[in-house]
C-alpha cells in the first residue's frame, strides 16, 4: 500500500495493470474508492487531501464514509 499525502488526483499512465485507490479528506474520511482503476487513467475526488494506492480488492475492506488512520 502507498499513502500519498497532499494529493487529490492520481494517474496510472504506464502502469502494467489496474490498482485500487481511496481518496481521503483532511480527517482521514474516505470520499471515494476506485477499485479497479485501469491503466492509462486519471481520477480524483473533490476535497481529497490524501490518496491511498493499494492492490485490487480494497473496496471489499474500505467504504465511503470510513475513517482511516495511520498505524505505528
Amino acid at each position: 500500500m502507498l499513502c500519498i499525502p497532499h494529493c487529490g488526483r492520481i494517474h496510472t499512465w504506464g502502469m502494467p495493470g489496474p490498482i485500487a485507490c481511496a481518496f481521503l479528506d483532511d480527517h482521514g474520511v474516505v470520499l471515494r474508492v476506485v477499485d479497479p482503476m485501469p491503466p492509462w487513467r486519471i481520477v480524483g475526488a473533490g476535497g481529497a487531501r490524501t490518496v491511498i494506492e493499494a492492490p485490487i480488492g480494497l473496496a471489499r475492506r474500505v467504504r465511503v464514509g470510513d475513517r482511516l488512520r495511520r498505524s505505528g
